[in-house]
Parts: C-alpha cells; sequence; structure tokens
C-alpha cells in the first residue's frame, strides 16, 4: 500500500516461513493480514484467531517467524506504521542520492531510471526489499534464517529501476517499480569479473510494461562495456528464461557470424531425410563461434546452446513445409533424448564421495555403486510418453520466442526480424 499505487494478494505461500513446510498448527480460525509501505518497505501485521490450544502438535510461534522474515522492517504499532508514509515518504529518493543512473527515458512526466548501488549504501534498502523477494519470486525457496546479507560485500550489487517525478516537489515520490541482485565472481585466471544475475523483481502494479526486459538489457550493456567474462542467471524460472533469449536470438540474428553458421548448417538439413540416430555435433555451432559469441555478447555456451535452436528455427520459417524443417524437428528431438537418457544413464556406475577429515580433507573418499538408471522408468510406455512431452515442449518454446522476433511481412510471404525498441539513453558505466 502506498498513495494509490498498492496491491494485494489474499493469499501468500508461507512455506519454510514457519517450518514444517509451512504448516501452522494450534490455531483455529486463523488469518495473517500483511500491509507494507512501498515507499519505505516497511511492514505491519495482525494475527487474528478465534481460538488457540495445543491439539497435540504444538502451537506454531506465528511472531517469531514473521519477525524472521521482516527483519528489522516490521513495525509493532498500527500508528508508527501509518505515520511512515508521512515520514518516510522521500525514503527511496534519500537512499538512491548517491547511486549511479545507467539508463534513463522521459515519460508522461517521470523520469525512469536505472541505477546502480552497492551494499554500502543501498544495504539497508536490500533488507527491507526481502519480503517481497520471498513473497513474489516464483521458485524462491525460503528456510528461516537462510537469508543473509553481507552490508560490506563488495561484490553484491543492486540495480533499481526507479520512476521519478520531473517535479521534485515534496509531494511527489520517487517510486521503485522492480529492482535486481547481481554478484560478481572473480574469474581465474583472466582476472575478469563474471556477473551473476540472483533475481529480478518488477512490483505487481507496474509488471507486463516491459521493465524486466529493459532491467536485463542493461545488464547485458553493463557486462559487455565493463568486460566481464560472462552474464549467468542462477536458476531461471521459465518467464525469465524466455525473456532472456529473446533478448540475446535478437541480438545474434544481427551477427554476421552466426548468420553464416546458421547457413551452414542450414544447408546440411536439406541433404535427405535424417536417421533418428543422427548424431549432433555436426549441426552444433562450431567452437570458434561460441568463444566469439561469449566474446562479444557476454552470452555463456550453455546459454548460446539454447539460443542456437532458437536461430536455425528462426531462419527456417520459411522452409515450414520443406524437408528441411523436418530434419530440424528431428535433431531438437534427438537432443532432447539424448539429454534425458544421458541423465538417466549417469545414475548407474561408481560414484566417488570427498569425506573431508581434520588430517587431510583432501585425501579421504568413499567410492560405491549405485543401481538402477534407466531401469528407474520401469515401464517404458512411461518414459517414452515423458520423452514426447519433454519435446513438444521444447518445440512449443522454440516457437513462442521464434513469433517474438519475427513478424509478418505484409507484402512478401515472409517473415523478417522485428525492429526492437531500444529508447532511451544508455550511460556509460
Amino acid at each position: 500500500m502506498g498513495g494509490g499505487y498498492g496491491f494485494q494478494f489474499n493469499m501468500l505461500d508461507f512455506s519454510g516461513i514457519f517450518g514444517d513446510h509451512g504448516r501452522i498448527y494450534g490455531y483455529k480460525g486463523l488469518k495473517i493480514s500483511i500491509w507494507m509501505n512501498i515507499m519505505s518497505f516497511q511492514s505491519f501485521c495482525e494475527i487474528y484467531f478465534e481460538k488457540r490450544s495445543n491439539f497435540g502438535k504444538g502451537i506454531t510461534d506465528l511472531e517469531s517467524g514473521l519477525k524472521t522474515l521482516f527483519v528489522g522492517t516490521l513495525v509493532d504499532n498500527k500508528d508508527d506504521f501509518i505515520e511512515s508514509f508521512s515520514r518516510d515518504s522521500h525514503y527511496i529518493r534519500d537512499t538512491i542520492s548517491s547511486g549511479k543512473i545507467l539508463w534513463q527515458n522521459s515519460t508522461d512526466g517521470h523520469e525512469i531510471q536505472v541505477i546502480r548501488m552497492g551494499m554500502g549504501d543501498a544495504g539497508y534498502l536490500y533488507v527491507r526489499l526481502v519480503p517481497l523477494i520471498v513473497l513474489l519470486v516464483e521458485g524462491f525457496s525460503y528456510k528461516m534464517g537462510s537469508i543473509s546479507i553481507d552490508l560490506n560485500d563488495e561484490g553484491l550489487e543492486l540495480y533499481l529501476l526507479i520512476e521519478k517525478p520531473v517535479d521534485q516537489t515534496a509531494n511527489n515520490q520517487d517510486r521503485l517499480l522492480g529492482f535486481s541482485s547481481v554478484y560478481r565472481y572473480y574469474h581465474y585466471p583472466d582476472g575478469l569479473s563474471r556477473l551473476r544475475l540472483n533475481l529480478i523483481l518488477v512490483l505487481p502494479p507496474y509488471r507486463c510494461k516491459g521493465y524486466g526486459r529493459r532491467i536485463l538489457r542493461v545488464l547485458k550493456n553493463v557486462a559487455i562495456t565493463e568486460d566481464a567474462y560472462d552474464l549467468t542467471v542462477k536458476e531461471p524460472s521459465e518467464e525469465l528464461q524466455h525473456m532472456r533469449t529473446c533478448i540475446d536470438v535478437f541480438q545474434l540474428l544481427s551477427f554476421d557470424p552466426v548468420q553464416d553458421a546458421v547457413d551452414a548448417t542450414i544447408s546440411l538439413l536439406k541433404q535427405g531425410k535424417l536417421s533418428k540416430n543422427v548424431r549432433l555435433p555436426r549441426f552444433l555451432p562450431p567452437l570458434d563461434l561460441v568463444e566469439d559469441v561469449r566474446k562479444t555478447f557476454r552470452i555463456n555456451k550453455s546459454q548460446f546452446l539454447q539460443c542456437w535452436e532458437v536461430l536455425v528455427y528462426v531462419c527456417l520459417s520459411n522452409y515450414v513445409h520443406d524437408e528441411r524443417m523436418d530434419n530440424y524437428f528431428t535433431i531438437v528431438s534427438n537432443r532432447v533424448r539424448a539429454k534425458v537418457l544421458g541423465t538417466a544413464a549417469r545414475t548407474t556406475g561408481k560414484k566417488v564421495m570427498n569425506i573431508p577429515n581434520s588430517h587431510n580433507p583432501r585425501m579421504s573418499f568413499v567410492m560405491f555403486r549405485v543401481g538402477g538408471g534407466i531401469n528407474a522408468f520401469k515401464d517404458q510406455n512411461i518414459r517414452e510418453e515423458h520423452i514426447k512431452q519433454l519435446i513438444d515442449r521444447r518445440l512449443e518454446e522454440i516457437k513462442l520466442i521464434a513469433e517474438k522476433v519475427l513478424v509478418p511481412n505484409p507484402n512478401q510471404k515472409i517473415w523478417h526480424v522485428e525492429q526492437d525498441d531500444e529508447a532511451g539513453n544508455i550511460a556509460n558505466p
């Protein structure tokens, strides 16, 4: 809540917050209401229940769990919380004053900016944002006490998407629309930094406006201009991976070496119908191109291979009913199948596990054998159905991404690459 820009959730996932997979014991008619000031990100909680009693499984300590989640931001008194809307109305403006503007664009009397800050200046803001991360980031796994933020960690950076009114009077507040956290790692042995994107979160009132894509583009520009080794993403959600691949594919389509390699691959696809057992390596990009792409766009190998299948499909879009497209589907199917069966096969055989000891941690291990493997799929029909579903899902992903970067040419029965929207000014980081 905050100045007409609030949002509401009727149900929240408390898994990990209260322990025992989010189960709460000892209450009848329980209702937990949580308010958050989205100008200062302080919170207030109200707990209501008809009856509290030990029904055999104990009584869950609700206050302790909530205080752990909302560490340092939970206001005990409701009047103090309401007062925070006027008292801390310029919290965002004051916090970002020392940040560096990396991108900005003017729209409807406001400046939209992406600002970078380190933990020294934005650490306490990050602490206040943790509850939003836990409650809103898809697939985020939280356990009590699992989030620790080192306010002196120079490797952790916040990238804040801010809406600033052009009229910076007292009654106009700067608003946080979204943010991302990035960690800089050392890459051995060349001394370059590796950027790892931990998360991107756009607040619910501002979603579906292209803001997440904007943050990601700024991060990619930072990786390139600051000569990072690459930009990776930690356990991306399907939505983030889709957005990331759309951006990367669009860039790669304008890279001549990629186009030449794709053309060479397509020429292989028209050499008759491929066998279902065709070897995959000759349809992959050459290793020198993989390295060129990393150096030029800071796209690592695994991400480039994800993009490669889309790039080939995009360039095959004019041959929908051609044997080349049929061969392409065969290659993708074989790749997915090989990945599934290879993963199953790797679960069998000898395994080595390091067992540290006080004498020499590096010289102690245990070897054992694991059974099962492909036999774990007891029913071959179930296995085949599982593989088919994964193949269909991957092909659908490829088609959806292709639709984002291609639009029909109104004058010809072909497709062409859609022009990207690069509105705004990118500052030199």
